[in-house]
């Protein structure tokens, strides 16, 4: 009974592995700038496929298209931990028309930068923008944390069934 109880546990948590995160949480900030919401990636998990948030108190309204604003490539690299954009970033504009762009930078301290097509008259690699903090966390899928919600309860039961035996 004790090896079909272990049996029956492992096979529940192999099936709520987490699959290829789809969405992150993400955030960025520095003074005068506080942005954050989700991305959406597709099924390989890096192409950038929506984009939603605020960026100081105003809506995100579109992901922009690739080589739509400084040459961005919308591309999200998931396997970091935590994951990362690339030196040409994601573009994106906001409720009053605005388009920004947050990039990676090996030579900015923060390792992140932030241009904008108002205050800068150019916005193309290499970028001179305004140095961020960016963080990205993964979202879990509601399918893996029901399945774990799931088997944490199988294996309540099965311990409370064996102790009423013993």
């Amino acid at each position: 009974m004790r090896f079909n109880t272990i049996a029956l546990t492992t096979l529940l948590f192999s099936l709520t592995a987490p699959a290829q995160a789809a969405t992150w949480r993400f955030s960025y900030n520095a003074d005068g700038i506080s942005a954050s919401g989700q991305l959406t990636t597709d099924a390989t998990g890096s192409l950038i496929t929506n984009i939603s948030g605020t960026r100081n108190g105003k809506s995100i309204s579109t992901l922009l298209p690739i080589n739509g604003y400084a040459n961005n490539d919308n591309i999200f690299f998931p396997s970091g931990n935590p994951g990362f954009l690339d030196e040409l970033g994601l573009s994106y504009q906001t409720t009053d028309n605005i388009s920004y762009n947050l990039y990676y930078s090996s030579t900015i301290n923060t390792k992140y930068g932030e241009c904008n097509n108002v205050q800068m008259s150019s916005c193309n690699f290499p970028y001179i923008g305004k140095p961020v903090t960016a963080n990205f966390k993964e979202v879990p899928e509601s399918s893996t944390i029901l399945g774990s919600f799931l088997a944490l309860g199988f294996l309540g039961f099965v311990s409370g069934k064996s102790k009423k035996n013993s």
